[in-house]
């Protein structure tokens, strides 16, 4: 147990003992036996009390550590369950996670330099960290791969609404021409698309007007818009799905895109849905000259 028998309270006793022994010698007469007796007892009854305090004291700590011991294996139970539920309805994430196990147990009892020992913690912080963020609704994405730039064209139901800042080159590369046939597949599958093209002012780009003429051929409702007629908060790349997600696009100084964050927060979502609607209200509906 914790308690002690000298503690403060058992001092404070002794000297109330003391105190009262004295009194009982002062008033009462020169029968010191009494006075002894009496502060005995009175520090007898101060112990007593001060054991039992303990007691009561040590049984709580103990039902509070108890109480959290539960309470974690409850937490630790209800994780397992959750995590064997899943693994029960999808083999490829069961399997994935047994290489990991495996991985993992070969590499903490072979002998290898603790520098992969380092390597792999390391690893397995970011991977814990990564899925985290997507289950808290955000993910970041760099440029390496197709996947950040097709996504949200992919997955689109309802509706696209964006804001478009690369540059006409990108457009005219490679992989802008694939996007616009993402696009195109997105709008035969019923996806209502909008997109404004922020121009520099006193520039007129005709690459740039070929490009909004092909898409606006293939159903994209096409708006433009001068830089010096938009507020700097609104210069922002973004692509909106289905109201319900947002993928921003930061670039790089030649106006390609290098890095994504996709973001479900609703806070987020009504954000970039609040700035499309003032940008569009200062821009100009793109109909091609031929039409």
């Amino acid at each position: 147990m914790r308690s002690k028998i000298i503690n403060p309270i058992t001092i404070v006793g002794l000297l109330l003992s003391l105190a009262t022994g004295f009194i009982f010698w002062r008033f009462q007469g020169p029968d010191y036996k009494l006075a002894v007796t009496n502060a005995l007892l009175l520090f007898l009854i101060i112990l007593v009390l001060n054991s039992v305090y303990q007691i009561v004291s040590e049984i709580r700590i103990q039902q509070d550590i108890l109480t959290t011991g539960i309470n974690k294996q409850h937490q630790i139970t209800t994780e397992l369950l959750s995590i064997n539920n899943l693994l029960s309805k999808d083999d490829k994430i069961r399997s994935d996670l047994g290489k990991i196990a495996k991985a993992l147990v070969k590499i903490h009892s072979a002998d290898l330099h603790p520098i992969f020992q380092k390597r792999a913690q390391d690893n397995l912080d970011r991977f814990a960290y990564s899925l985290s963020k997507i289950a808290s609704g955000e993910v970041a994405e760099t440029i390496g791969n197709d996947w950040p730039l097709y996504a949200v064209v992919d997955e689109a139901h309802t509706s696209l609404k964006s804001i478009s800042l690369v540059s006409t080159a990108w457009w005219l590369s490679e992989i802008g021409q694939r996007y616009i046939e993402k696009l195109d597949q997105a709008i035969i599958r019923g996806v209502k698309t909008s997109r404004i093209f922020i121009i520099k002012d006193n520039e007129d780009d005709e690459d740039l007007k070929n490009i909004a003429s092909i898409m606006y051929d293939k159903g994209v409702h096409v708006m433009m818009v001068r830089e010096s007629n938009l507020p700097k908060e609104l210069h922002i790349g973004y692509i909106i799905c289905d109201e319900t997600l947002v993928q921003i696009t930061e670039y790089d100084f030649n106006k390609y895109p290098k890095y994504h964050t996709f973001s479900c927060n609703p806070q987020t979502v009504l954000k970039a849905i609040e700035d499309f609607d003032k940008a569009t209200r200062r821009t100009i509906d793109f109909v091609p000259l031929d039409n």
